[in-house]
């Protein structure tokens, strides 16, 4: 047999392409080596999302880079599944919505007067992410002109209340409700309250869904309840978006002064019971799963009454245990106290809650103060158990500092007259925001 000459090889190989079967079946190896990849994140997703702590998948995920990828892009599935952390998470604490006190308002705004928005303040802990600067203003999910002279209300649970701008006394009350770290969430206008319906001075309170249900139909699924004075009683609504409106007033079993409930400050959740701190007790207001109405109410005493809203706060710990937290001056040394309420039973009416069982301290040994007048206590974080407050020039340490009631440890979160901020709310991510930013960034929709 004669040799193959060199071109006869070349026509040969031309006739019967062998590269082009060797990228067809690496292309089929490919697309089975993805599917196998994605029937690989769904399995470690469902057993992720089978683990009874948050904490025990936030340790799964630091393991190695694979595992990380599957818990921060699946997050919100795995929270949706996971059961409310059993210890505190200090991470979860984002920073602080305010306004500055010379802001203008939709009241007193002028035509020449600029537009305001809300400022964010980041933590320490996540300044990095947001660049240089102390404020940043709210670019929400929704246009920027919705929340020009916005104020906000309420937070909790990675959901952010606010107030949208009035132009005169005639309009209705307008709330909002947005999540600020997601960027896929869009704002939830509510029902506007108008005519007698609208309230004036008033408190108010967000319930997410889990709340009420461990593993809620709806992700989205929230309760705002409201507390206001009427002519001769304080009055209690709620909305929900179970039922998409407002539900009927309920009477109060406690009736709070109209100059008192301007200054009403936070609430606090424990078991489907919004609880806010007034001078003898804490006001608790039980509310349906099912309608948007309110149930029960009932007053929890304190051991010593407490007359300075500014002074006073209430925390839920963890383990479900509700707290009182009041801050003093030890030999010029801040200390925060805490007090602990007995609620043996579900319901806060059948609960034994006369007194507290259980009182702590926390000696925070870097605040030495020198005058305790402008001590403000702002908010609570329940997540991660950060109680923020201010302090003014005359205390020697003015900004804004927060207490981690886990580490007993104070972070300064701003300098300046944030003794000054009004509509100082405390922001901390959700669950699934949480998991989200565990990989060291984060999505908060800010700028």
């Amino acid at each position: 047999m004669p040799p193959v000459r060199r071109r006869d090889r070349v026509q040969r190989s031309s006739a019967s392409p062998p590269y082009r079967k060797r990228w067809e079946r690496d292309e089929r190896r490919t697309g089975e080596q993805i599917a196998t990849a994605a029937l690989l994140d769904d399995a470690l997703a469902s057993v992720f999302s089978r683990f009874s702590d948050v904490t025990d998948v936030v340790r799964c995920a630091s393991t190695c880079m694979l595992w990380m990828r599957i818990v921060t892009t699946r997050a919100r599935t795995i929270a949706h599944a996971l059961s409310p952390p059993r210890r505190w998470l200090p991470r979860s604490a984002i920073g602080v919505f305010h306004q500055e006190n010379n802001a203008p308002t939709a009241r007193t705004r002028r035509s020449s007067a600029p537009a305001a928005l809300p400022c964010f303040v980041p933590m320490a802990s996540v300044a990095r992410f947001f660049g240089t600067g102390g404020c940043h203003p709210l670019i929400g999910p929704a246009e920027v002109d919705l929340f020009i002279n916005s104020r906000p209300v309420a937070s909790r649970n990675g959901l952010l209340v606010l107030e949208l701008q009035r132009e005169g006394h005639a309009d209705g009350l307008r709330l909002c409700v947005c999540n600020p770290t997601s960027s896929k969430d869009e704002a939830m206008l509510l029902p506007p309250l108008s005519g007698q319906e609208k309230p004036r001075d008033y408190g108010c309170a967000v319930l997410a869904g889990n709340d009420f249900h461990p593993r809620p139909r709806l992700l989205t699924s929230f309760v705002v309840l409201l507390i206001y004075n009427r002519p001769g009683f304080t009055a209690l609504r709620c909305y929900s978006t179970e039922a998409g409106d407002w539900g009927p007033e309920a009477r109060s079993c406690i009736n709070v002064p109209a100059w008192k409930l301007c200054r009403i400050g936070q609430a606090v959740v424990r078991r489907a019971v919004a609880f806010w701190p007034l001078d003898h007790g804490a006001l608790g207001v039980r509310l349906s799963a099912t309608a948007p109405e309110v149930t029960e109410t009932h007053l929890l005493p304190y051991d010593v009454p407490h007359y300075r809203p500014d002074r006073r706060l209430l925390g839920v710990t963890p383990d479900d245990r509700l707290f009182f937290v009041y801050f003093g001056v030890c030999v010029d040394i801040l200390t925060a106290k805490i007090s602990y309420f007995a609620i043996d039973a579900d319901d806060i009416a059948g609960g034994r809650s006369e007194r507290c069982y259980q009182q702590e301290a926390v000696r925070m040994r870097q605040m030495r103060m020198t005058c305790q007048d402008t001590l403000k206590l702002r908010w609570v974080c329940e997540k991660s158990g950060i109680v923020l407050f201010t302090l003014g020039e005359s205390s020697g340490l003015s900004g804004t500092f927060a207490l981690s009631l886990d580490k007993k440890t104070v972070e300064k979160v701003a300098d300046g007259q944030g003794h000054e901020w009004r509509n100082f709310v405390g922001y901390e991510t959700d669950t699934a925001g949480y998991l989200a930013s565990i990989n060291g960034c984060t999505t908060m929709s800010m700028c």
